[in-house]
């Protein structure tokens, strides 16, 4: 499973912020996902998080 498609999956069950890192980095030590995927989901998450506060800041 490519990264993207498992951070929409985990996305879909529910999981948000701290809980997706959470099960990020339980599969990085399990070797599921590699370094370097895990650093591109926690990017995609931060961006994600940074333009819904901005959009709260903007009071859209």
């Amino acid at each position: 499973m490519e990264i993207k498609e498992l951070l929409i999956a985990l996305k879909g069950e529910g999981l948000d912020g701290d809980e997706l890192i959470s099960v990020l980095k339980q599969k990085l030590e399990d070797g599921e996902i590699t370094q370097e995927d895990y650093d591109w989901a926690v990017k995609q998450l931060q961006e994600e998080k940074d333009k819904k506060e901005a959009f709260e800041l903007l009071g859209v």
